[in-house]
């Protein structure tokens, strides 16, 4: 958000702590754990959220009355393609919640569980640091033939994914880091196998923070974190395609002050067919149009959200620190992992921590 400098003179000789910035929404806090959340889910009614000690919350609509669904410890938790309500625990153990409680599905060999993924047929996969797991199979696939990087390993490089997105062919696609860089990664549940360099027009990405799709396209949401050039790229037909931001393209030092953008996370609404996005200058909308591949000019929902501490970086750091955003029914929903859920809906946003 770009605030003028009278206006911060003004807060900083009137107030001297700090103030919350927010548009003209009123905005509503409610306290739910003591613990910063770290994942969340569409789950029945309302939502399912994993703290960072562990505890899993069931979070309802519209009220927002919540229950505590586990006092075990998880690290990771997930919904299936039928709603059903996933979690690993540190052990590595992967267990589910039925109508008769907790039920452990199985044990897995390997130190860390990253991820949980579904195909379209609801088969289970694994984000693990001996590679994708395949529930099926219950193999690893950790090598990767046709990388482009020195090694052959996906995982046992200690690799983390910061996102991870399951298209329409089953391809799982990943987005992280590794002990040597940062890195994507296209695995075919299907095959069994790494296809990343088989995708011809693919390049490499600075620091993806969301990768979702519409059909055949999927749309790669990139924090250049430099100087301030987030793009939004669409992959359809072997091209990568800069649809948001292109004319950084010409630029050579970056884009001109007060034009900077820091995009956090993103996701495609299939209900209007637009790309929402969080970023530094708030919550925005850009309609898509498919046949064109071609976003129109987005419009700005909401604006962003932070605590204002007399440092203009805070608008940027807000921003990068949203993990994911998701829509359900006509709420827009994301998630900071120092801020805890935002709930936007109608005219006001409720803030749950």
């Amino acid at each position: 958000m770009k605030i003028k400098r009278i206006g911060f003179f003004l807060t900083v000789l009137l107030f001297s702590h700090y103030v919350y910035c927010q548009d003209t929404m009123s905005v509503s806090k409610k306290l739910i754990s003591n613990s910063a959340f770290t994942d969340c889910h569409v789950y029945k009614n309302g939502l399912v959220a994993l703290a960072e000690n562990g505890k899993i919350y069931q979070i309802n609509f519209p009220e927002y009355s919540f229950s505590i669904l586990s006092t075990y410890s998880f690290a990771t938790i997930s919904t299936d393609r039928n709603g059903l309500l996933w979690a690993v625990d540190s052990f590595s153990q992967v267990f589910t919640l039925r109508d008769t409680g907790w039920h452990s599905e199985k044990v897995i060999a390997a130190q860390r569980i990253w991820g949980i993924a579904f195909t379209h047929s609801n088969t289970l996969f694994l984000i693990t640091d001996l590679g994708i797991y395949n529930s099926k199979t219950e193999m690893f696939y950790g090598i990767n033939k046709y990388r482009h990087f020195s090694s052959s390993f996906f995982a046992r490089s200690k690799y983390r994914p910061a996102c991870f997105y399951m298209d329409k062919k089953d391809n799982l696609w990943i987005a992280g880091y590794s002990r040597v860089s940062r890195e994507l990664h296209v695995f075919s549940a299907k095959k069994n196998l790494f296809i990343t360099s088989k995708l011809k027009g693919l390049v490499w990405l600075r620091d993806i923070r969301s990768i979702f799709g519409y059909k055949s396209t999927i749309f790669l949401a990139n924090l250049e974190t430099i100087a301030g050039m987030s793009a939004i790229y669409s992959y359809q037909k072997d091209t990568l395609r800069r649809i948001h931001h292109h004319e950084y393209d010409t630029m050579r030092f970056g884009p001109s002050k007060g034009m900077e953008e820091y995009i956090g996370a993103a996701f495609f609404s299939e209900q209007d067919k637009s790309i929402y996005y969080y970023t530094n200058k708030g919550l925005f909308r850009a309609k898509y149009n498919a046949k064109k591949n071609i976003i129109e000019e987005p419009r700005r929902l909401v604006r962003p959200s932070y605590t204002w501490n007399g440092y203009e970086m805070e608008s940027d750091r807000f921003a990068m620190l949203v993990e994911k955003i998701f829509r359900y029914q006509d709420l827009i929903i994301y998630l900071n992992k120092e801020e805890g859920i935002f709930i936007i809906g109608g005219e006001k946003i409720i803030n749950l921590r």
